[in-house]
């Protein structure tokens, strides 16, 4: 017996890009297509190495990529324009979907008014740590990493936003556009993160919280590195557990530290007392 129309409910538990429980209804004529483009949007959460073979290479081994940094914010003092410096591979889907929306006509247009843009090569995540160190980030957290920076002064304009990009072939093209239009008019001074003694404490605990997570993920990408430059077919069986674990700590350890920097900041606004800061604990990776 055919049936016209089938209700399909699909549980949908995505770890990747915070996806929650999805409940579709779908015709049964729709159904194989329904379940291809699940199967396609699965693969490109779990494969960290999703993008397509034959893509476009545009992040180029460099000999001192600090050095190109340099001339990018030269030329950007020079111009008077902001410096967006973005780093990235070419295996990461995100990166490529991040370069092929900076290729669009309507970015080219506000790159030529208002950016110097420089793509830095992390290769297989051993390589980037200096610059995002440089402008105030321990470890690389995810590809693409994109700052836009003053260069009087590199400041990070983009610093409570930035991790969005780490999932940048899910955004769409206009809000991209519309991102990087209005970054230049919300360029953040930093000045009270200092004019308080208990609110520089606080900070001061939370960065070096910070910088321990980092360590950890630091070494995880030394023992993962060599793994995604492996075809896939080489992997060992654990990789993509062994991608997820860190994935996961990644993920929630840039949300806590700006949930914690900002609950500093709000109680620094009403009290002189010290500030006390609930630093949440994280498992063990499995090889620890």
């Amino acid at each position: 017996m055919k049936l016209e129309q089938t209700s399909l409910a699909v549980l949908l538990w995505a770890t990747f890009g915070g996806a929650m429980l999805t409940l579709v209804s779908t015709p049964a004529d729709c159904l194989s297509t329904t379940l291809s483009a699940l199967s396609e949007f699965g693969q490109q959460m779990v494969d960290p190495l999703s993008a397509e073979d034959g893509e476009a290479m545009p992040f180029e081994p460099s000999e001192n990529a600090m050095a190109d940094v340099d001339t990018t914010l030269t030329k950007a003092r020079a111009s008077g324009k902001l410096a967006m410096i973005v780093l990235g591979a070419n295996w990461c889907h995100d990166s490529q979907g991040f370069v092929a929306h900076l290729n669009s006509a309507e970015m080219q247009d506000v790159i030529a008014r208002k950016y110097e843009v420089l793509l830095v090569d992390v290769g297989y995540l051993e390589h980037g740590n200096d610059i995002v160190q440089r402008f105030g980030q321990p470890v690389v957290y995810g590809t693409p990493t994109v700052f836009v920076v003053d260069p009087n002064g590199e400041a990070v304009v983009n610093r409570k936003s930035m991790h969005q990009w780490r999932a940048a072939a899910s955004i769409s093209l206009k809000d991209t556009v519309d991102y990087f239009e209005h970054q230049a008019n919300s360029l953040e001074s930093a000045a009270e993160e200092l004019a308080k003694a208990n609110l520089k404490a606080a900070l001061h605990d939370i960065d070096v919280f910070e910088e321990k997570q980092a360590e950890r993920i630091a070494h995880a990408y030394e023992i993962l590195g060599p793994l995604v430059a492996l075809p896939r077919d080489e992997r060992p069986d654990n990789f993509y557990d062994m991608w997820e674990q860190v994935r996961v700590l990644r993920y929630k350890l840039t949300d806590d530290l700006a949930r914690l920097r900002a609950i500093a900041k709000r109680k620094a606004a009403y009290t002189e007392d010290e500030i006390q800061v609930d630093l949440p604990q994280y498992p063990a990776f499995s090889w620890e």
